[in-house]
């Protein structure tokens, strides 16, 4: 880091310090990203030249490109936060999809979005089979087949395996 930057009698050093080091993160990773999209604009100049070794006469530009799916990130717990803070506002138990719905939300992705929506449920039925796991929630099977899940009871047996237990904790 370079402390010569920031003047000794600055008003705020800490936070210039920060934002020193946050820009020079962006800065590493936009660099970063750059040499990672020439590589891509090689590839695909190879590509395209190996396309006119078959067919001289193939426009590749008239090419169209193939969509790539946009991904949903989350920083690892960011789901489980979510499942959560859902399962606490209820004021019974809720289904994965009304989890969902309120996690969509939460993070701030549209509702109406089929992919997104499909994308995100998959990640909280997989966090709700996790916790029901661990002992941490449980889940209840209505006539119509859907399972409601709610936070177990705090004297509720936990159910981490024999693998995943503190040492020394008997």
């Amino acid at each position: 880091m370079e402390t010569s930057l920031i003047p000794l009698d600055a008003e705020k050093p800490r936070l210039l310090h920060a934002l020193v080091r946050k820009r020079a993160e962006l800065a590493g990773l936009i660099e970063y990203k750059r040499g990672a999209l020439q590589e891509k604009v090689a590839e695909l100049q190879h590509v395209d030249a190996t396309i006119r070794l078959f067919n001289e006469g193939l426009d590749v530009g008239a090419i169209r490109p193939k969509s790539v799916p946009r991904r949903q990130p989350a920083f690892k717990g960011v789901i489980t936060r979510h499942v959560f803070d859902a399962l606490r506002e209820a004021d019974e138990g809720l289904t994965c999809r009304e989890i969902t719905q309120q996690v969509v939300i939460a993070r701030g992705l549209d509702p109406d979005d089929y992919d997104t929506f499909q994308i995100i449920l998959k990640r909280v039925r997989a966090n709700l089979r996790d916790q029901r796991n661990r002992g941490v929630l449980t889940s209840t099977m209505l006539p119509d087949g859907s399972l409601v899940w709610q936070v177990a009871p705090l004297d509720a047996p936990c159910r981490i395996s024999d693998s995943r237990k503190v040492k020394g904790a008997d």
